[in-house]
C-alpha cells in the first residue's frame, strides 16, 4: 500500500486479492459497506453506516463514538469507479458535508485488484495526515474482507484435493486431484522438491510414493486463509501409522481459487507428536 501527499489531498492505494466485481460489492452494497467503514471496521456492531449507490444517494459512516461522516453519491461506474462527497455532521474537522470528494477506482490485474482512493478538499495538513492514516486502515480492512469473500467456501475442498493427490497411487486419480486443486502453472517448493507445473508436480509425487510406499499425508485441523494465502498444517505417516513428520504448507491462491504456489516447511523432529 502506498500514499501520495499533496496539499488537501490524500491518495492511498492497495492491491486486494479479489476480483474487481467482488471488491465493488463492498463499495456499493450497504451491508458490505458497513463491514469495512466506520464502526464495522473495528468489529463493533455500530448501526447507521450505509450507502445508496446511485447518483444522488446518501452515504453515511457512523463511528463508535457516535460521530458521522455524511455524503452523497456522485458517480457509479460498475465495477471500476465510485465517487461520493464527504464531510462531517456539524462541520467537524473544518469539513462540513459536501466540502470534500472521495473517488475510489478499481483496476483488475492478474493477482487481484488495485484499489486507489483519492480524498480531495481536506481542510488542514494536520487533518490530512489523520485522514491518510485512517484511510490506510480502512482500505486494509477492505482488502481482508474482499479476499475472504473471493475465496469463501472453496479452500477446504482445494486442500482436500491437494492432500488426496499426495495419497493417490492411481495415476489417473492423482492427476485429477491435482487438476482440481492446482493452477496449471503451480510452483512447489520444499526441502525435497522444486518443481513448476502440474505435470512436474505429478511426477514428483509419483516418485515420492515409489520411494516411500504407503506414504500418507493428513491435514492437521482446518486450513487458514488470509489475503489469498492459505496455511495447511499436515502430518506424514507410513501406512496409516503414527506421525513421522509434521509441518505446514503456505500456498498462494489464483483468482480461480486454486493453488498457485506452495511452499512447504517441515517441523524439527522433536516437534512431531
Amino acid at each position: 500500500m502506498d500514499g501520495a501527499r499533496r496539499s488537501g489531498v490524500v491518495e492511498v492505494r492497495v492491491t486486494i486479492a479479489a476480483r474487481a466485481s467482488t471488491v465493488f460489492r463492498f463499495l456499493t452494497e450497504p451491508e458490505r459497506f458497513a463491514q469495512w467503514m466506520g464502526g464495522g471496521a473495528t468489529g463493533q456492531p455500530v448501526p447507521g453506516t450505509t450507502i445508496d449507490a446511485r447518483p444522488g444517494g446518501a452515504m453515511v459512516v457512523t463511528y463508535p463514538g457516535g460521530a458521522r461522516a455524511l455524503g452523497e453519491v456522485v458517480e457509479v461506474d460498475e465495477p471500476r469507479r465510485i465517487v461520493f462527497t464527504w464531510g462531517y455532521e456539524g462541520g467537524a474537522n473544518g469539513m462540513p458535508p459536501g466540502s470534500c470528494r472521495v473517488t475510489i477506482t478499481l483496476e483488475e490485474i492478474t493477482d487481484g485488484t488495485i484499489v486507489t482512493l483519492r480524498h480531495e478538499g481536506i481542510s488542514t495538513e494536520e487533518v490530512r495526515k489523520g485522514h491518510e492514516t485512517g484511510w490506510r486502515f480502512y482500505l486494509s480492512v477492505l482488502a481482508a474482507k474482499g479476499a475472504a469473500e473471493q475465496f469463501a467456501g472453496g479452500v477446504e475442498s482445494v486442500c482436500a484435493a491437494y492432500f488426496g493427490a499426495w495419497n493417490a497411487d492411481d495415476a489417473g486419480a492423482r492427476r485429477g486431484a491435482l487438476e482440481d486443486a492446482c493452477d496449471p502453472g503451480v510452483v512447489f517448493r520444499d526441502g525435497y522438491g522444486c518443481v513448476e507445473g502440474i505435470e512436474a508436480l505429478d511426477a514428483h509425487i509419483a516418485n515420492s510414493r515409489n520411494h516411500m510406499p504407503g506414504l500418507t499425508i493428513r491435514a492437521r485441523g482446518s486450513a487458514g486463509l488470509s489475503h489469498g494465502w492459505v496455511r495447511m498444517a499436515w502430518s506424514v505417516s507410513m501406512g496409516g501409522g503414527p506421525a513421522m513428520m509434521t509441518g505446514e504448507n503456505f500456498a498462494r491462491l489464483s483468482m480461480d481459487g486454486k493453488l498457485r504456489e506452495v511452499i512447504g516447511f517441515a517441523d524439527a523432529p522433536e516437534q512431531v507428536a
